[in-house]
């Protein structure tokens, strides 16, 4: 007797522990987000669990199971369903399906299914067993980013149609600017020129002064012309961006201006081995407008000095700046400085109000900034970046 009353223990423990096992897969199964279905071997479905139900449109397990729902008359693509069995047939498992499908509620929705198929004792197929995912967010959000991002490559077209237009008439302005004014312009010169040689005795000082500044004017416009189409060329010229020697192209700078100039005492500090990437052309005219400005603002002084320099900015960047001890400018005015024909200095100092506008552009086209700073009487400091070798 006690070895029946351990024996019926053991079964009563076995049947508590089945029950308890169920009790647990029950729940999971059915607090489960993803679709859990077992189906005959024609496809309708024997088992759900709620979450399918939901995902099918239907309110209860109950009423999808009533409904005698077929899974493969959901799906509304027939090359779909014929991939379906296709692949079931072949490999016994499918992974990962993606099925456009139609729930019992007319709601369209994507599906992917994971499931494979269940053969009972002679070989035979018994059902369909898997899991199913609800796919119809995700896809009607990429369909939502696939159309943005069509929306936007067709901006960039319609964008990029538009500037190479603008380009087209920016080349056709400055074709018509160097060619059509300077004419006129070299008129207006040489015929002063001759006013003040031939005619010189019949002119009274006051004529004289007048064909001065008409001839002083032709000359300014023909400057002014230069560097308009100079602004123009720094915005458009195609870019060859290369490791550039700074430093050599400064003492190729200050070499020049001392030539031009042999009486003038100027002491140039140019560090070595400044070297960063960029376009040699373009650089080289920001570094020959920066120097040039120091150059021409330190005239006043009997022995000027010029320095240029560089230091990191931050991971990968380079700040480079012209220093010198000139005329320096109203710190009011530093945010006006770089926009064309802004000059604020008298007309004792020549230029156009250009050449910053220039540097400017360019190192804006290299990704960079610019910036000054400066006080009237304490010199000036100009500051641009790039990037490093």
């Amino acid at each position: 007797m006690s070895g029946q009353s351990a024996e019926l223990d053991d079964l009563r423990e076995q049947l508590r522990e089945a029950r308890a096992s169920e009790a647990k897969y029950r729940s999971i199964v059915e607090n489960a987000t993803e679709g859990i279905f077992q189906t005959n071997p024609q496809g309708s479905v024997l088992v759900s669990n709620p979450a399918l139900a939901r995902m099918l449109g239907f309110t209860s397990v109950e009423e999808l199971l009533a409904s005698e729902l077929n899974l493969g008359a959901l799906y509304t693509d027939v090359e779909q369903r014929l991939e379906l069995q296709r692949r079931l047939a072949e490999s016994g498992t499918i992974s990962n399906l993606e099925l456009q499908a139609r729930g019992a509620d007319g709601r369209h929705l994507w599906i992917s299914l994971n499931c494979h198929a269940v053969m009972d004792e002679s070989g035979g197929l018994y059902g369909i067993e898997g899991t199913a995912v609800d796919m119809t967010a995700r896809k009607q959000a990429q369909d939502a980013l696939a159309a943005l991002n069509a929306e936007l490559e067709q901006r960039i077209r319609d964008r990029t149609a538009e500037l190479e237009r603008r380009n087209a008439d920016l080349k056709a302005f400055t074709y018509s600017v160097s060619h059509d004014l300077r004419a006129p312009l070299r008129a207006m010169a040489g015929f002063s020129e001759i006013l003040l040689d031939e005619y010189n005795v019949q002119l009274d000082e006051k004529g004289r002064r007048y064909v001065e500044r008409v001839k002083a004017a032709s000359v300014r416009m023909g400057q002014l012309i230069d560097d308009v189409l100079q602004l123009s060329r720094v915005s458009g010229v195609e870019m060859r961006t290369q490791t550039v020697d700074l430093s050599g192209i400064a003492r190729g700078v200050a070499a020049e201006l001392t030539a031009l100039d042999p009486a003038r005492r100027v002491d140039f500090e140019i560090q070595d081995g400044i070297v960063a990437q960029a376009d040699r052309q373009l650089i080289a005219t920001v570094l020959e407008n920066l120097l040039g400005n120091a150059w021409k603002f330190t005239a006043p002084h009997k022995h000027g000095r010029i320095d240029f320099v560089s230091k990191p900015s931050g991971p990968g960047v380079l700040e480079c700046y012209v220093r010198d001890d000139g005329v320096g400018f109203d710190p009011t005015y530093k945010d006006t400085l770089f926009q064309p024909f802004r000059r604020l200095h008298s007309s004792e100092f020549a230029g156009t109000g250009v050449g910053l506008a220039s540097v400017r552009r360019i190192v804006e086209r290299h990704g960079g900034r610019t910036w000054a700073e400066g006080e009237v009487g304490k010199g000036a400091t100009f500051h641009f970046t790039l990037a490093l070798r």
